[in-house]
């Protein structure tokens, strides 16, 4: 098939790209960043801000699916307007679609788990109570696409996403593990992960699928829930030798209020939004994988160890 990413040169976008030209897919990459070079992919550099750009290139990119990646994802923003690009990227490619024809391509728009707040109910397929400014600029996307007149769409949310080549966790959370700073309350808080290459893996199986059967769909990916300090203490135990330190919910509610000051949130090791997810359950339904029948072919150990591998390398390059 004829695949276009948009945002394909980002984290997941690069693991999706890897994994469908695996499948013999055809893939090109529209983005303001060219993508790796080790990918084998047609690239047009493309800012999604652009409408009537991106009207023109899917118009003549002939595609079968479109998947958009499009994401600013931090929590540095102080306004859902900060976050605007995941919503008016949507915009323009629904615009796009709705002049595609005879053949309108299929859209899956990779979406978040942050659309549905941790004290809400999963299984919702409307945004509810989203949580941080990017689940809200998320969930106006979600919004955008289920009231738009397109039928051939499917929305995805993935769980909390890690594995090589994380935006943030080489320059936020692993540094803080591999200096013992990182502390987290005590007791267990549940939540859902997936590596990102069992993220790809799982989106390039829905389009070898009948994408058909699940249009107008919101599917969750993630793995089953654990606790999540267990993925933390893996981390730590590769870095360090130890778990990651733990300390009573008071205290370290009292050392993240500096955090709540715009200049102190890029640097303060612990944030008031950091502090809520180590501290909350935040769940995925229970029934997310029933689309596949995939088992993983690496433990999470194996994966933890190439993660950290990684790493290690980009702070150790010359």
């Amino acid at each position: 098939m004829n695949i276009v990413l948009l945002g394909g040169s980002g984290f997941i976008g690069f693991h999706t790209s890897k994994e469908l030209l695996r499948r013999q897919h055809r893939v090109t990459v529209l983005d303001i960043v060219a993508p790796d070079p080790e990918l084998n992919v047609n690239f047009t550099k493309c800012d999604v801000s652009d409408g009537n750009l991106i009207e023109e290139l899917l118009g003549r990119l002939d595609a079968d699916v479109i998947i958009n990646f499009v994401a600013r994802t931090d929590d540095e923003g102080a306004f859902v307007l900060d976050y605007a690009p995941n919503i008016v990227a949507l915009s323009n490619i629904l615009q796009s679609m709705a002049s595609i024809e005879p053949k309108r391509p299929f859209l899956i728009h990779v979406s978040t788990q942050f659309v549905v707040g941790p004290r809400e109910s999963p299984k919702s397929d409307r945004p509810k109570n989203p949580y941080t400014l990017y689940g809200e600029s998320k969930a106006i996307a979600e919004e955008l696409l289920q009231g738009s007149k397109i039928t051939n769409w499917l929305i995805v949310r993935p769980s909390a996403v890690w594995g090589p080549r994380h935006p943030s966790f080489a320059t936020s959370l692993l540094p803080l593990i591999a200096r013992r700073w990182l502390l987290v309350p005590r007791g267990p808080a549940l939540r859902s992960y997936i590596h990102v290459s069992d993220l790809a893996w799982k989106l390039a199986q829905l389009i070898d699928d009948d994408l058909a059967i699940i249009r107008g769909s919101v599917i969750y990916l993630g793995d089953p829930a654990s606790d999540q300090k267990a993925l933390l203490d893996q981390f730590s135990r590769l870095l360090t030798g130890h778990n990651v330190r733990r300390a009573p919910y008071w205290i370290l509610a009292i050392l993240s209020w500096p955090s709540l000051f715009p200049l102190l949130r890029r640097s303060w090791p612990l944030t008031r939004t950091r502090l809520e997810i180590l501290s909350s359950d935040y769940l995925i339904p229970a029934d997310s994988d029933s689309h596949f029948d995939y088992k993983p072919d690496r433990s999470l150990t194996e994966k933890s160890e190439e993660f950290i591998s990684w790493y290690l390398e980009l702070v150790n390059a010359p």
